[in-house]
């Protein structure tokens, strides 16, 4: 009986370590950032994820993605990607308002609280993002 609860010091030390990966992780706060710094606190909190799990495809990936926004980052660019994500949400808010047209003419009720709901989701994308 008493060899089933006997553990490794080894397998204990790495399952604390392992919290302590994941804690950090989650202690990082973006929040506090803006713009380029913003960014790159995200990316760096994803790689910090990444590794917690051992997803090394993943780190190998996010670590790229870090050089090349720490060298092409701007302000200017972050602003431009805001604008174009907000257009592409827009455009899905336009479709669903012609889909909910249809549905309503159709007088069909399941698919006009659909779209509603849909509509309602996308405005909410929209007031995040420009709160970004």
């Amino acid at each position: 009986m008493n060899k089933l609860f006997k553990v490794s010091p080894l397998i204990i030390s790495a399952a604390v370590l392992g919290n302590i990966k994941i804690t950090f992780a989650s202690s990082l706060e973006c929040k506090e950032y803006i713009g380029c710094e913003k960014k790159l606190c995200e990316i760096e909190k994803q790689i910090t994820i990444a590794e917690s799990k051992d997803n090394n495809a993943k780190v190998d990936g996010l670590n790229i993605a870090l050089k090349a926004s720490k060298s092409n980052c701007s302000t200017k660019s972050l602003v431009e990607d805001l604008i174009s994500e907000i257009s592409e949400v827009k455009e899905e808010i336009l479709e669903y308002e012609n889909d909910l047209k249809k549905a309503k003419d159709d007088e069909k009720p399941k698919k006009t609280r659909k779209y509603n709901d849909k509509i309602a989701e996308e405005k909410i994308k929209v007031k995040l993002k420009t709160l970004q």
